[in-house]
């Protein structure tokens, strides 16, 4: 695989992005960029898979490996037991914990704070930075 990275048509795409709220047609700078983006991202993924194995082969209890600019893990993320929930009674209780949460329902609040023109005490409005999000219509996201 052979990928040829124009630094400036990516500049261009980036630029001319903008313009989809004036022009239908900049929607397509869009989808080349995440064209890109998918392209490079699979590409990491081949050389990813290609070291595990390659790292594998030469030895089989391979956990890391650095260099002067990169440094290469391999392990297992998650969890690593399981609680069967069905056995629970069975388990001595220093082998597990367990865990209240407390979530603030929305409508709810929602509902009181229009009744009451105001929130209830106790209850915190967050400052939350909004963001951009793009995606493909029909692709893996949707």
């Amino acid at each position: 695989m052979k990928i040829t990275v124009d630094l400036e048509n990516i500049k261009n795409l980036v630029t001319d992005s903008k313009d989809i709220f004036l022009d239908p047609k900049a929607e397509d700078t869009i989808i080349e960029l995440l064209d890109l983006q998918e392209t490079v991202n699979n590409a990491v993924d081949e050389a990813k898979k290609l070291l595990e194995g390659e790292a594998l082969k030469l030895n089989p209890n391979f956990s890391s490996i650095r260099s002067d600019k990169i440094k290469v893990f391999y392990r297992a993320y998650g969890a690593r037991f399981l609680i069967d929930q069905s056995k629970l009674e069975q388990l001595p209780k220093e082998l597990y914990s367990t865990e209240i949460k407390v979530k603030a329902v929305i409508k709810e609040i929602e509902k009181y704070e229009k009744e009451n023109e105001t929130l209830p005490d106790g209850i915190i409005e967050k400052d939350r930075t909004k963001s951009i999000s793009i995606s493909k219509i029909g692709g893996k996201d949707e």
